[in-house]
């Protein structure tokens, strides 16, 4: 049970960690601003693209892992302010104005990590500090229900925005993954409970303790691994990733359950589909197809299954990010050597490319 467990939170954070590695100091507040670093000409065209895409850039042994921010329609990146050295970027609120970070202190006890959730300038909610924090999501209140361990197993647990904290669930097998409910009430997560990864939708009750597992309902019934769980913006689907037919791949269902079925089928030499963001119009989905040399970015329909964006040349594309308005997706990709950051049109399937520094630009969100 345990090692199904771990296996599913190692393919669920696989992309981030490949990257990520261990924290080389500990955390110093970064400054408002840095130089100019880039300014890619290609970019510059695009008046029409609004918002900011914050990222995280690492510069491997040249200097400490920073959390960045550059325009949406290209060019100077800055630093975000708020962030500490070391951290790295993991959710983004509805509103686009509210931003969870992990930040990691490598002490005295090893590695730590504590959510921190950035409202402006000067507004910071903590998370207490603990063995692991990851895949936070927002609640339409601004709380957050992410995936903690403060002391030998992994479980949900939520952080309001006035800093309370509380543990959602507690279980020996482990709970992952969680995803709010875009209305807010309740989440979908993961859990070994009953042997294997299942997906499992609980209410967020009041009280200060943990949501008993009477109040679950569970939403997959397959022998294989069923992880990733990310509602539609209008509550009424759940995509995931699920072996249930051979290769890990994207499937859908409706919020209560019930037969999922597969959103596209992976193409030749696929090893595994994962890292699903939903559109904000909730009519498609964006996603990377792994190859063994390589790994594409695809955007595909919901009503028919058809590709509406898919990307066929070289490299690794990773961690796609909605724009607000659904018109454009940022992904990362090492097709040009170093991992750097893309946009592309959903409509014409070009990309364009954001950032030029050297060292790996990665896990992009979309900030208004």
């Amino acid at each position: 049970m345990m090692r199904a467990c771990v296996a599913l939170l190692a393919a669920a954070v696989a992309s981030a960690l490949a990257l990520i590695g261990g924290a080389r100091a500990a955390p110093l507040a970064l400054p408002m601003a840095l130089a100019p670093v880039n300014v890619p000409s290609s970019a510059l065209a695009a008046s029409d693209v609004e918002g900011r895409i914050l990222f995280v850039h690492d510069d491997g042994e040249h200097g400490p892992r920073r959390v960045m921010q550059v325009p949406a329609r290209g060019g100077v990146s800055t630093a975000y302010p708020g962030a500490l050295v070391g951290s790295f970027v993991a959710a983004v609120d509805g509103s686009r104005s509210r931003v969870a970070l992990i930040a990691v202190d490598q002490g005295e006890h090893g590695r730590r990590e504590r959510l921190r959730v950035l409202a402006g300038v000067g507004s910071v909610t903590e998370g207490p500090l603990g063995l692991r924090a990851r895949s936070p999501s927002f609640l339409p209140d601004g709380d957050v229900v992410y995936e903690g361990a403060f002391e030998r197993f992994v479980d949900i647990h939520l952080l309001r925005s006035d800093g309370r904290h509380r543990r959602l669930t507690a279980e020996r097998s482990g709970c992952f993954e969680p995803s709010a409910h875009p209305r807010g009430g309740s989440i979908a997560f993961v859990s070994s409970r009953d042997g294997d990864p299942e997906i499992y939708r609980a209410p967020i009750t009041e009280g200060t303790g943990p949501v008993g597992f009477a109040s679950w309902r569970r939403l997959t019934w397959s022998a294989g691994t069923d992880g990733s769980p990310t509602w539609s913006a209008d509550g009424r689907h759940i995509a995931f990733i699920s072996d249930r037919a051979g290769v890990p791949a994207v499937h859908v269902m409706t919020e209560m359950g019930g037969r999922p079925r597969m959103l596209a089928a992976p193409g030749d030499g696929v090893v595994e589909q994962r890292d699903l963001r939903w559109s904000p119009r909730g009519d498609s989905v964006a996603f990377i197809e792994r190859m063994r040399e390589r790994a594409r970015l695809r955007v595909v329909r919901l009503s028919d299954g058809r590709d509406v964006v898919s990307r066929n040349g070289p490299g690794t594309d990773q961690t796609p990010a909605w724009s607000p308005d659904g018109e454009h997706v940022v992904f990362a990709s090492n097709s040009a050597g170093d991992t750097e950051l893309y946009r592309v049109a959903v409509a014409t399937g070009e990309p364009t490319r954001l950032t030029t520094m050297t060292g790996a630009d990665w896990l992009p969100l979309w900030l208004r």
